[in-house]
């Protein structure tokens, strides 16, 4: 791998991002789950469960990050804020540019809001060859419905992450305003 390689890391509110994992899992499983309280507390939803390949670990950035520093320098990596990447594609990707060191190239012009998805995708390009274009959304996976969650579980969530979030935000000295 080059030694100048630059990795584009986009991060979400880790409650968020397990909520969705669930989703897509049940979505592949038909519906075929436990709820998704089961998947992530223990002892009667009084104790976060955290095992080495749950949902919930998959949220402890800073665990993630301090591991990717031992074979990347620090200015070789980018965080992108999943969330405002939904809200503000332009402003998050215009970033990515800068730090990839690239001409500007991105504007409004290359987004649109598809209201079926919820959230911004790409213009698609035009076809050559008369082709229907693609819609320049993310696939179907992408845009799933979240299942409802018991808001103690939810509350739960946010108390676990909060200090791991407090001492990512440190270590990459962003906050990206998580509950």
């Amino acid at each position: 791998m080059s030694p100048s390689v630059k990795l584009l890391v986009v991060v979400r509110d880790p409650t968020v991002r397990a909520i969705s994992d669930y989703a897509q899992l049940y979505e592949k499983s038909h519906g075929e789950r436990r709820p998704f309280e089961e998947y992530v507390t223990r002892d009667s939803q009084h104790q976060v469960l955290e095992t080495r390949r749950s949902m919930v670990t998959s949220g402890i950035y800073v665990n993630h990050f301090k591991k990717w520093l031992e074979y990347f320098p620090f200015e070789q990596i980018y965080f992108i804020n999943g969330e405002e990447l939904v809200k503000n594609p332009v402003h998050e990707m215009q970033s990515v540019e800068k730090f990839l060191g690239l001409e500007p190239f991105i504007d409004e012009a290359l987004y649109y809001f598809n209201e079926t998805k919820g959230f911004p995708c790409l213009v698609p390009a035009p076809q050559k060859n008369g082709e229907q274009p693609d819609s320049g959304c993310l696939s179907e996976a992408k845009g799933r419905p979240h299942p409802l969650v018991d808001e103690d579980v939810v509350a739960l969530l946010r108390d676990f992450y909060r200090p791991f979030n407090e001492e990512f935000y440190r270590a990459v000295g962003k906050n990206f305003g998580w509950p």
